[in-house]
């Protein structure tokens, strides 16, 4: 069981003050090691010199070297994010003239839309009794059908469900 030795050792080097180097002493007691800050009663100890941690000094000046360097990558990331935004493709022109573009969300939301666009205009051609081919109610249905398919391939493209 090495774990409680360590333990012990870490608790001792954590209640070394910052004015200078301690002594720790090395004893073993009922074949086990233990570390203490007194001599070991049977007179037969080694010992440990801990170092001082760090002064105020040099946290300080680490502290700052930390935060220069978190800002130099912030500003890295945000100039590469511009970058990669500047040589981001244009959402695909659809057969419309319109722009299927945003997340998957937004793209289910346009298709909601387009949907019930597509379904009015087969709903009055059902009140008419029909539809001729050509007629300005054909081409307002085939029209509203490319645009329904159109944002339904951008949603597989972009990897959306659905």
């Amino acid at each position: 069981m090495r774990s409680p030795c360590r333990l012990v050792l870490l608790l001792a080097a954590a209640a070394c003050t910052a004015a200078g180097a301690q002594t720790i002493h090395k004893c073993e007691k009922a074949g086990k090691v233990v570390y203490q800050a007194v001599p070991c009663a049977s007179g037969a100890s080694s010992t440990v010199k801990v170092d001082a941690g760090p002064s105020e000094e040099d946290m300080a000046v680490a502290r700052q070297r930390a935060e220069r360097e978190k800002n130099a990558a912030a500003a890295a990331l945000a100039a590469a994010a511009a970058a990669n935004a500047a040589r981001a493709p244009a959402p695909p022109i659809m057969r419309g003239g319109l722009r299927a573009s945003g997340d998957c969300a937004s793209l289910a939301a346009q298709l909601a839309q387009a949907s019930n666009r597509r379904n009015m205009a087969l709903g009055s051609a059902r009140q008419g009794r029909g539809v001729q081919a050509g007629s300005a109610a054909d081409n307002d249905i085939a029209m509203r059908q490319m645009e329904v398919a159109d944002i339904a391939g951008a949603m597989r493209a972009r990897g959306c469900g659905g």
